[in-house]
């Protein structure tokens, strides 16, 4: 009865576990509803590899890329507001956005040492859907980099 009860319990618990990983905010589900990745640009320049992963992105979307620039601190809240998708900036190793974003792999790496900035994807903690994707298409096109 015991076993019984155990193989009861989680089959039910992995009935529950239809989408993992999941997105709280949904923002995979809204890209492919919307066809729209919103994105942040912290700077007037995009290297070819950041170019390379928006590109990418649309096309396994079906999506278009909506582009707004700015500074990165506003960018950053607007990805925390659900106003944007992802924000693509040249941050330091050390930055202290790591704690509030989840960082994608290195697109690109300037300078060394304590003058190393490295061109990353930022999204929003816990869309981890769209973090896997966004993860998986940045290793596609700059494998190299990190």
């Amino acid at each position: 009865m015991k076993k019984r009860v155990a193989v009861l319990s989680l089959l039910l618990s992995l009935a529950g576990c239809d989408a993992l990983p999941r997105d709280p905010g949904g923002t995979l589900d809204r890209v492919r509803q919307s066809h729209t990745i919103r994105v942040g640009l912290a700077d007037d320049a995009m290297p070819q590899q950041a170019r390379a992963l928006l590109a990418a992105l649309a096309q396994q979307e079906g999506a278009r890329i909506e582009l707004r620039r700015g500074s990165l601190e506003p960018l950053i809240v607007d990805l925390d507001a659900d106003r944007l998708d992802l924000v693509i900036a040249e941050v330091a190793k050390r930055t202290p956005w790591k704690k509030l974003v989840a960082p994608g792999p290195t697109l690109l790496v300037h300078g060394e040492g304590s003058e190393r900035t490295e061109w990353r994807a930022l999204m929003k903690n816990g869309e981890n859907r769209w973090i896997m994707q966004v993860e998986q298409t940045s290793r596609a096109v700059a494998p190299e980099a990190s």
